[in-house]
């Protein structure tokens, strides 16, 4: 099975400037745990709902606590390379990406839906 069709195409970006604050309040108001940090299309980093959690980090730039750089898929790599990925790095997402540009997310909840599945 490929990335391609269990990867979430609606991700949500927020660019550099964004403050952990800001990050957490998106991430909860979008009951989400993922967020990639873009600038001009290109993937910068990911930020977890655990790299927001801590209010002394409130008002630092997300550049400062995200997994940098982005550890990322192509969309005609394998669920199998996915969960490699996932575990030898211990990330929960791979923003999924082609030709340079952000098109998906996988993440370890989406793994999980397939191996449920059968």
């Amino acid at each position: 099975m490929r990335i391609s069709e269990i990867m979430s195409k609606d991700v949500e970006t927020v660019g550099p400037t964004c403050t952990v604050d800001e990050a957490a309040d998106l991430m909860r108001q979008n009951h989400i745990r993922h967020l990639v940090i873009t600038r001009d299309g290109d993937v910068l980093g990911v930020v977890s709902d655990r790299d927001v959690r801590s209010p002394r980090l409130f008002g630092e730039r997300l550049t400062d606590v995200m997994s940098d750089p982005a550890i990322t898929i192509r969309p005609n790599d394998t669920v199998r390379t996915a969960a490699n990925r996932m575990n030898r790095r211990r990330v929960g997402s791979l923003p999924v990406v082609e030709r340079g540009r952000l098109v998906g997310i996988v993440t370890v909840t989406d793994l999980l839906r397939v191996l449920s599945r059968g």
